[in-house]
């Protein structure tokens, strides 16, 4: 375990290029060296290898058709990936309690999406914002914020969901 966490290490302090996910085939290597033989585990490092090409090639090509079918919608790269569970639960979240005709606050979106964390709603909500998918709307200090989907929100959670 100590030397796979000594390669994930190495990569992410010394900005290697390339996602963590194209070490895959190396660790499998690694990982089942201590069981099988030479053979053996030179498939196990081309069988990640392989796993890992293939999952990189679906993220690459990740898109849906927008709900006008003219076009492809990207979804961003911070929406995907297991570490990004919650943003996309906050965005579709916000794009649901839309549809209903309503605009949550920071408060009801920590709330439906299971997350207590001021701070941590605020910084996806913030987050999602930055990227064009949110806007808030706030009647100033002391008053809840106000947040909707934009269109282009409302595209990628309809391609999120989709997937």
């Amino acid at each position: 375990m100590a030397s796979v966490m000594g390669i994930v290490h190495t990569h992410i302090v010394t900005e290697q290029s390339g996602p963590l996910l194209g070490l895959l085939g190396p660790l499998m290597g690694l990982a089942s060296s201590l069981y099988l033989d030479g053979g053996e585990v030179q498939r196990e490092i081309e069988r990640g290898n392989e796993l890992a090409a293939t999952m990189l090639a679906q993220r690459a090509s990740r898109a849906a058709p927008r709900a006008d079918g003219d076009s492809r919608v990207h979804v961003p790269d911070a929406l995907l990936g297991s570490r990004a569970h919650r943003a996309r639960l906050c965005l579709l979240y916000v794009a649901e309690q839309n549809e209903r005709g309503l605009r949550p606050s920071n408060q009801q979106v920590g709330e439906g999406i299971g997350l207590s964390h001021r701070g941590q709603v605020a910084g996806l909500l913030g987050k999602l914002a930055a990227l064009g998918l949110l806007v808030k709307r706030s009647e100033g200090e002391g008053y809840p914020n106000a947040w909707s989907v934009t269109p282009r929100g409302d595209d990628v959670a309809r391609a999120i969901v989709g997937q």
